[in-house]
């Protein structure tokens, strides 16, 4: 397999980038994110769930609009810094008050990054 040449990132593995959306398209994402129902997530990869942390799993096949708009911005910014690489599934997340600091990437175990 080819390894293809990445974007610049920053020490902890993210880049602030802008993303190009319509203006309707936050305010819409946010009312979502209130309306879905939540699960647990874990904090480590094989540890207990984290009562700080749950997620909503996105169905690819009935996305909102908003999310489609995302998605597609999303895509054209990954395909600048990994082309080759698309983005898969999406999740909302939500993190509760009390809970420690999550390192980007803590979710995944190292062989998968």
């Amino acid at each position: 397999m080819e390894t293809l040449p990445t974007g610049p990132l920053l020490p902890h593995g993210y880049l602030p980038v802008g993303l190009v959306l319509p203006d309707t398209v936050v305010p819409s994402l946010l009312a979502e994110a209130k309306a879905r129902s939540y699960n647990g997530v874990f904090n480590r990869v094989g540890g207990e769930d984290d009562n700080f942390r749950q997620q909503s799993r996105v169905n690819p096949r009935s996305m909102s609009s908003s999310l489609q708009e995302l998605s597609k911005a999303l895509k054209v910014v990954v395909a600048m810094l990994h082309p080759g690489w698309e983005p898969g599934v999406f999740s909302f997340m939500r993190s509760m008050p009390g809970g420690s600091k999550e390192e980007p990437h803590q979710d995944y175990q190292e062989s998968d990054l």
